[in-house]
């Protein structure tokens, strides 16, 4: 496992203390810190649905509106793989392209429907 200096969930220091034992700040284990195969790729999905809201929102219509869709479902899933209570970057990542992905869809919705009336 990776070494870890601070607990995922509440932020305290444990780079002292072994991977059986319990934070002593909110009592959770401290393998579950150290653990970070999961969260990679809940970064990797949260920075996936970043861009593409991103690039949802600076395209064209149609794309843009399929584009602002996709980026929500990635940000959903990014938003559901992060433990809840931890306040990572990756939690905030993924509640800015879930945004941009909402905005994407407003926008781009907007102009398809003021196209057509």
């Amino acid at each position: 496992m990776r070494d870890t200096r601070a607990c995922r969930y509440c932020g305290y220091d444990i780079a002292e203390l072994s991977d059986e034992a319990l934070c002593p700040e909110c009592g959770r284990p401290i393998r579950y810190s150290r653990q970070r195969s999961n969260l990679s790729r809940t970064a990797e999905y949260s920075s996936a649905a970043l861009m593409i809201g991103i690039v949802a929102v600076l395209l064209s219509p149609l794309v843009g509106m399929i584009l602002g869709m996709i980026s929500l479902a990635f940000a959903i899933l990014a938003m559901r793989r992060v433990p809840s209570g931890a306040r990572t970057r990756i939690r905030k990542q993924a509640l800015a392209a879930s945004a941009l992905g909402v905005l994407a869809c407003v926008i781009q919705g907007w102009i398809v429907l003021s196209t057509f009336l």
